[in-house]
């Protein structure tokens, strides 16, 4: 079933309108919308590229946690109700801290294999970007343990244990 026809946007207008929706926000000194792209690009460049709804979700991922705009203005918009589903999947609940956030997040993640494939994608471009920087990979290192206990799945897709391999590498400097 292409769920790409429960929606109505296509994947250019998606990009544009949550460019407009982070409006002036920025990831570190750049534009958010670099984060988006480069999380997007880690789908294409693990095989997902033909994949419109994971590629949609890459460009939504923060949407609710980082803007003014919910999942019903995405859905207002014309985001398929799968996008809409991978969104709220990855978007954080609320909590005390980043751990208790997390640890309340992590479990309607890792039931949905695309939402798996867009945490790896964002978690992908974060460390990538954060590479030549001490303090966010010691945090890296540190939260590393608990996101791949929580969302691994070793009968995952082979592209996704591909990402998990490369995140492996990066974080962790051992290969599989």
């Amino acid at each position: 079933m292409n769920t790409i026809a429960q929606g109505t946007i296509s994947l250019r207008a998606a990009r544009e309108w949550c460019t407009r929706a982070h409006g002036s926000q920025l990831y570190e000194n750049l534009p958010y919308n670099y984060h988006l792209g480069k999380t997007e690009a880690v789908a294409v460049r693990f095989g997902f590229g033909r994949d419109t709804v994971i590629r949609i979700s890459c460009w939504t991922h923060d949407v609710p946690e980082d803007t003014k705009k919910k999942l019903e203005d995405l859905l207002r918009a014309g985001f398929p109700g799968r996008v809409v589903e991978i969104t709220w999947r990855v978007t954080d609940e609320p909590g005390a801290n980043r751990s208790e956030r997390k640890r309340k997040t992590y479990p309607k993640i890792a039931v949905d294999w695309k939402a798996v494939v867009v945490k790896l994608c964002d978690r992908i471009a974060n460390v990538e970007h954060s590479i030549n920087n001490a303090k966010r990979m010691r945090k890296n290192r540190r939260e590393y343990p608990k996101f791949r206990a929580a969302l691994f799945n070793e009968n995952h897709d082979p592209r996704v244990l591909r990402m998990w391999a490369h995140l492996d590498q990066l974080i962790l400097g051992k290969t599989t």
